[in-house]
């Protein structure tokens, strides 16, 4: 006893810094990789900049979500629009960099939340930075908006941890209003029965989505207008009210996963003379696919209810118990999982989100004193997890190989069997009362 509370009251130089000098390590290594990106850049094949003409266009009044089926909401256009003004190679660059200082603050920021003011060891951030490492490099490496959306999502949990709810409501909204899926947060916010959050979220969307004042400002309204329903006619429509779904091997959301599985869809395709022309099938089953669309219906209706009996920790008993902190930072993550395995598609670059509920993960295993079935169950989370997730591979694995591990699921498995342990977390500080 004596000797732990030496060691506490004089703590190491590593045990002062360990956590700096990881973010540190952590974003040099980041730095590094982008003379990889460079010559990327050089030959154009970073995805902001095959936005870059689309971007501009929009000084010419172009519809680009009609005309270039442009991914995002208008306010995602405005923002990177002043990035689309530069040379392409400093804009690919540029981006990189901005990007890599998202992905720090998106770490630290977690990691205050689910550490708080109780000192975790320095080897559950070492763990958690490299379980989330893969998908933060490939959204990097990619030129997408993925961490930008991680890093909305983050600062809004963040602000409203801190009981800033209003202002919380306002960031997420704009996450929402760049890419539709952390809407799944707007549902949580409801389950917490945090009213203002959710005002701040109204205020939010009235202002970057509809009607959208702030892009409707430096597009006009009617511009604004035209670009946001032609991008809900493009993007939102054919899934949400159609049914439609990219059914291909690199899909890895459920939606995907089990259309092509269990249904007549492709798992690859190809164009022949700009005809879509469907070259592999995978399918074990013929469904009709409006019963395929019931399933995923009904997987959806699951997970909302069982959000309902699990997403149940208070924020205000997170204040002084690490057990409960570390449990709200679950049910985040399985927000973020969410957003993952429901999503009309789910790229593999798009898992940066995972990193909240690695975290989560990492930080309760180093809560855990003694080697119990739940440390022992998080461990195997961790490890069957990034297996599944190395199976779909390209980098590592024979093309082939890697292809098919995509088809059937390898990152789709693992964000269910993620968000598993989210549950496991989430249930502690209740198995810890009784």
């Amino acid at each position: 006893m004596t000797g732990t509370v030496s060691e506490q009251s004089n703590p190491s130089w590593w045990q002062n810094n360990a956590s700096r000098v990881i973010l540190s390590g952590f974003v040099v290594f980041l730095l590094l990789l982008s003379v990889k990106y460079t010559f990327k850049a050089f030959e154009s094949r970073s995805a902001i900049q095959r936005w870059q003409p689309q971007l501009l266009d929009l000084d010419q009044g172009e519809d680009i979500a009609r005309k270039y089926q442009y991914p995002n909401p208008p306010v995602m256009a405005v923002l990177l629009y002043p990035l689309a003004k530069m040379p392409p190679v400093a804009m690919a660059l540029t981006w990189y960099y901005a990007k890599v200082a998202m992905a720090f603050l998106a770490v630290l920021w977690t990691w205050q939340m689910v550490e708080g003011s109780n000192k975790l060891p320095w080897w559950s951030l070492l763990l958690a930075i490299g379980l989330s490492l893969r998908p933060i490099i490939g959204d990097l490496q990619h030129g997408n908006v993925n961490l930008l959306i991680l890093l909305l999502c983050v600062w809004s949990l963040k602000l409203w941890m801190g009981g800033r709810d209003v202002a919380a409501g306002i960031v997420m909204a704009l996450a929402v209003s760049c890419k539709v899926t952390p809407a799944l947060f707007i549902y949580y916010f409801l389950l917490k029965r945090s009213w203002w959050t959710m005002v701040g979220g109204a205020i939010g969307l009235a202002l970057f989505l509809y009607p959208g004042f702030v892009p409707a400002a430096v597009l006009g309204w009617d511009a604004n207008q035209t670009q946001l329903f032609s991008w809900f006619d493009e993007m939102v429509k054919p899934f949400v009210i159609e049914g439609k779904v990219t059914p291909e091997h690199n899909n890895q959301s459920v939606p995907g996963l089990l259309f092509r599985l269990l249904s007549h869809f492709p798992s690859f395709t190809t164009y022949v003379d700009g005809v879509y022309t469907p070259v592999e099938y995978h399918n074990f089953l013929n469904l009709d696919p409006v019963i395929t669309k019931r399933i995923v219906q009904a997987t959806m209706l699951l997970f909302a209810a069982m959000m309902v009996l699990w997403c149940r920790n208070s924020r205000s008993q997170a204040q002084t118990d690490a057990a409960t902190r570390t449990a709200i930072v679950a049910e985040f993550g399985l927000v973020m999982l969410g957003m993952l395995i429901f999503s009309e598609r789910t790229w593999k670059h798009h898992a940066v989100t995972l990193l909240v509920p690695w975290i989560a993960l990492s930080a309760r295993m180093a809560q855990i004193p003694t080697w119990n079935l739940e440390r022992k169950f998080l461990v195997a989370v961790a490890v069957l997890g990034t297996i599944l997730m190395s199976l779909t591979s390209t980098g590592l694995l024979p093309d082939r190989f890697a292809k098919l591990g995509q088809v059937y699921g390898g990152f789709t498995f693992a964000f269910l069997l993620i968000s598993w342990g989210m549950f496991v977390i989430m249930t502690s500080p209740r198995q810890a009362k009784t």
